[in-house]
């Protein structure tokens, strides 16, 4: 074995040892205790360092895609130290490290081993936490208490919230549609997606509801329809406009709203805040009320909104919202050109999701940074590597 191959196996390892910690991570909160969180997270950062350092290109350091390239990781550094400063977490500096060392790894295929790790892994763990809750020797399988004021029973499936439930439900099932959907016979998907809404409807979370009938439609959709793929991409891209012009009309209303107005848009603001968007517009409304907006944010030291936007904008900073809409604009339009459709859903829906979830700074729940992995993983250094 020479000093290439060894090189290669050590960045392998490295890097998959990263992705391991993340997913471990990533249910700490939901469904296991945090006790053991900082040294993992530790742990999977110094493995995506190591990935990174071991892999990068240092013979061809001076050469200009090179040295650009460098600067940029560079300026990603210096931005997460800000960050970390700003914010006493590394959230920020978690999705650099995991980004790069991708990039670094250079695997065209690398985006389907990182969703098929955390699919399977994910299938398992709510399979046993579900059925460890079940047997009562692990966490509550139904919870009965004051829901939006009024009293009744949502499953949680071994989870500690219904809502945490149904945040890594939906995960899943973005994921099954990202790797299974072209093998979905187009008359089994509608039966499939039918059945499968049976623990979100438990659950009770509709902004969950919400996301997975607007994922459901448009993979039926695709399902029915794969042989005019031009189609069904103008389509998907439609429903992307329609989305993003409907959060512009809610961030709109929100700061127009009032709950105290009793004119027909006062009405409209009240039922759609409290029956659609179960109390999230009032806490968006709060949170501009209550800080002001930075560069790098306060962390979670600030209880802000339930809208993943507006948390991620003063948790972590409007630099951090203004690189993640940079990137769901530059992704999405990539797919549309490539004809990615099961991409284009996944995007569409992880959007719409983040209305009503705090998940958008988690390279481990977010999956806007693990599709960005399949338009990174290819550097200059590795296509010369490859040559």
């Amino acid at each position: 074995m020479n000093h290439i191959d060894i090189r290669n196996r050590l960045i392998y390892i490295f890097y998959w040892l990263g992705i391991v910690c993340e997913f471990t991570v990533s249910f700490s909160g939901y469904v296991t205790g945090g006790y053991h969180e900082p040294v993992i997270i530790m742990a999977g950062m110094g493995f995506f360092l190591l990935a990174i350092l071991t892999g990068y290109d240092y013979k061809n350091i001076f050469s200009k895609s090179s040295l650009c390239e460098l600067a940029v990781y560079i300026l990603i550094a210096i931005y997460g130290l800000l960050c970390y400063k700003a914010q006493h977490s590394a959230l920020v500096l978690r999705i650099g490290l995991a980004l790069i060392a991708s990039r670094i790894y250079g695997d065209k295929e690398l985006v389907n081993k990182v969703i098929k790790l955390f699919f399977y892994g994910t299938l398992l763990v709510m399979a046993l936490a579900a059925l460890l809750s079940a047997m009562g020797l692990h966490g509550q399988f139904s919870i009965y208490q004051n829901f939006r004021h009024v009293p009744e029973t949502r499953y949680c499936f071994g989870f500690y919230h219904p809502n945490g439930f149904a945040l890594f439900y939906i995960r899943l099932a973005l994921m099954a549609v990202y790797l299974f959907a072209d093998k979905i016979k187009c008359w089994l998907s509608p039966l499939i997606f039918i059945i499968c809404s049976a623990p979100l409807l438990l659950a009770k979370s509709k902004m969950a509801l919400a996301a997975y009938a607007l994922m459901a439609v448009l993979t039926v959709l695709y399902t029915f329809l794969k042989n005019k793929i031009k189609l069904v991409s103008i389509i998907t891209f439609v429903a992307a406009i329609a989305e993003y012009i409907c959060g512009v009309l809610l961030l709109i209303l929100t700061y127009q709203g009032n709950l105290y107005d009793n004119t027909p848009k006062g009405r409209f603001f009240i039922f759609l805040n409290d029956e659609i968007m179960t109390g999230r517009l009032t806490s968006m409304i709060q949170s501009f009320e209550k800080y002001k907006v930075n560069a790098f944010g306060y962390g979670n030291v600030l209880v802000t909104s339930e809208n993943g936007f507006v948390s991620s904008l003063f948790s972590e900073g409007l630099i951090l919202l203004i690189i993640m809409l940079a990137a769901f604009l530059y992704l999405y339009i990539r797919m549309y050109k490539n004809k990615d459709i099961k991409g284009m859903i996944v995007l569409i829906c992880v959007f719409a999701y983040l209305i009503a979830e705090s998940f958008a700074p988690y390279f481990n729940k977010n999956l806007l940074w693990m599709m960005a992995i399949g338009y990174l993983s290819i550097s200059p250094s590795n296509l010369e590597k490859d040559a």
